[in-house]
Formats: C-alpha cells, structure tokens, sequence
C-alpha cells in the first residue's frame, strides 16, 4: 500500500510554507519539491525550496510528460515531477505545499489528503503581499484562491502562528496514524 500524500494549499502569503516546514520538523514528514520556473529569491536554496528551472528545460519536461500536474500562475511555471512523488511515497507519508488546482488534481489522482489554509482576513494577507512583493497582482491572485476555499473539506484558518501549528500537526496526526 502506498503512504498517504498530505497536501497543504491557500493563497500566496498564507503561510503555507512555514506550516509544512513545522510538521517536517515536528512529525518527519518528507516533503515533495516541486519544480518553478522563476528565480529563487535571496533566502530560497535549489532541491531544498524549490528545483528552479529555467523556462526552457521546464517546458522540455512538460513536452515529456514528466509533471504529475504543472500549471502557470504570475507569468510563472509550477509543478511537480513524477519521478520525485512516486520515490519518496515508496518510503513514506508524503507532504507538498501547492496551489488549490494542483490540490485538487492530487486529491483526485492520488486520494491525497488536502487542508486549505485561510487568513483571519483578506486585509491581513493583503498587507503580507504588498511586503512580500510589491505589487497589487498576488493580492488578486490571492482572492481569487480564496474563492476556492469552499472546494475543500478541511480548511484551517492561520489568525495565530502557534494555534495554527497545532491544529495542521493534529491533521496531519490524523492522517498519517
């Protein structure tokens, strides 16, 4: 029997990404990199954050059917390899951070189990987007992930750091035994 797939999704900024390195850290969850074709910003590592890809080699591996799913958001390629989820699921409770649409497709592919995490409110989110990037594209971009949060049966609203840690170990716990 394969491990159980564990997926955590919600809008740019949410926190996604500090959630998933928590229950890497707290529980020894692997997690999944994905793949993007955008540059790394000064704090990310290549294999560790991300595989960066230039656009070239990852549309190469699209023409070759290497994604599981891919997809473009922000002028940006995402996805994730097939080769990479299939040989770490062989060996364990698999743990990716994605957008709702990979979500889905994962929760429909692989009886993945998704958690959709949701800011106290859009002002909130808004302010850590402008920080993060400057620009008013990721804060629509983000309402309009948020419009999908209704597509999934576990949603996590991440208002308090700690609590919110506590509650993504608690499913994750759930889930994996």
């Amino acid at each position: 029997m394969k491990n159980r797939l564990l997926v955590i999704t919600g809008p740019s900024g949410v926190g996604k990404t500090v959630l998933a390195n928590h229950l890497v850290e707290e529980l020894g969850i692997k997690r999944c990199v994905t793949c993007t074709s955008r540059l790394p910003r000064k704090f990310e590592k290549d294999g560790v954050d991300y595989f960066f890809l230039s656009k070239l080699d990852f549309e190469a591996l699209i023409q070759s059917n290497r994604f599981v799913e891919f997809n473009e958001h922000y002028g940006t390629f995402y996805g994730l390899r097939s080769a990479d989820l299939e040989s770490l699921l062989l060996k364990s409770p698999v743990l990716l951070v994605m957008n709702w649409e990979g979500a889905k497709k994962l929760e429909a592919q692989y009886n993945a189990d998704v958690v959709f995490i949701e800011p106290k409110d859009i002002s909130v989110l808004s302010k850590r987007l402008v920080k993060r990037s400057g620009n008013d594209d990721r804060i629509r971009y983000a309402e309009s992930d948020l419009a999908q949060a209704k597509q999934f049966s576990c949603r996590l609203v991440n208002d308090d750091l700690q609590t919110a840690k506590q509650d993504i170990t608690t499913w994750a716990q759930s889930k994996i035994g």
